[in-house]
């Protein structure tokens, strides 16, 4: 990511973990749904306010597998 998305990520993150924080939220969960939000900016290598829905159900098929 470049400077500028990094900069809008950081600021996008940061109110993602307050709102998950005022929902009640237990840590743990917080923890998980700001890791996975992390990783696909990762691999992406881009703000994950600009994927399309596909892309993000392409991603979330690759890391979360249902108890079979």
């Amino acid at each position: 990511m470049n400077i500028n998305d990094q900069t809008h990520f950081n600021l996008g993150y940061q109110a993602y973990l307050n709102e998950l924080t005022l929902q009640g939220l237990s840590p743990k969960t917080v923890d998980m749904y700001s890791r996975f939000l992390r990783q696909v900016s990762v691999s992406f290598d881009t703000c994950p306010d600009t994927l399309t829905a596909a892309e993000l159900r392409a991603t979330s098929c690759l890391w979360w597998k249902p108890n079979q």
